[in-house]
């Protein structure tokens, strides 16, 4: 639903099957991930404008940028869409993301599942998709205890560190 911020009255309701995140918003058009399918819609109206015919992962996050919206596909690769055709842009390799992605100007931030108990963050390249450079050090049963923090010109993680003795230590490094 829409309200007004004004006097709380509905402006408009908008049927979803069932959304899986928050609507991210792009001019006057919002679009949503109902179920595995992206839809935009206009805020003003609530009027739905387009339904892709590419499917999504029915878990994918949505995020907006400029020029894409960045969706995980079914078969788990992590596209880039073009905002009003909805045509993939580019794609990654398959990724189990255990957060949702982040990204500054020109790189896409990703936690990516690596076994059991640890992550690995790989950067894409906003422009293509390809990898940029990843931090993998599973080895050190590494695990995001909150989503990635991004700012132009580094990253923030907050993560513990699982010893082989099971002991843990927090680590925040930028």
């Amino acid at each position: 639903q829409a309200v007004s911020a004004e006097t709380g009255e509905i402006i408009y309701t908008i049927p979803f099957t069932s959304l899986i995140s928050a609507p991210v918003f792009s001019a006057n058009y919002g679009f949503v991930n109902d179920n595995g399918i992206l839809k935009k819609f206009h805020i003003s109206t609530g009027k739905i404008s387009s339904d892709f015919e590419k499917k999504l992962l029915k878990k994918s996050s949505l995020l907006i940028l400029p020029s894409a919206i960045i969706a995980q596909l079914p078969t788990q690769e992590i596209a880039a869409l073009d905002p009003e055709s909805g045509h993939i842009l580019w794609k990654t390799r398959p990724c189990d993301l255990s957060r949702p992605p982040s990204c500054t100007n020109d790189i896409l931030l990703v936690s990516i599942k690596d076994g059991a108990h640890a992550e690995k963050i790989v950067a894409f390249n906003l422009a293509d998709g390809s990898i940029k450079w990843s931090l993998n050090k599973s080895i050190l049963n590494l695990s995001l205890t909150h989503d990635l923090s991004v700012h132009e010109k580094f990253s923030i993680l907050n993560a513990t560190i699982t010893s082989t003795d099971k002991k843990k230590q927090t680590v925040l490094a930028r």
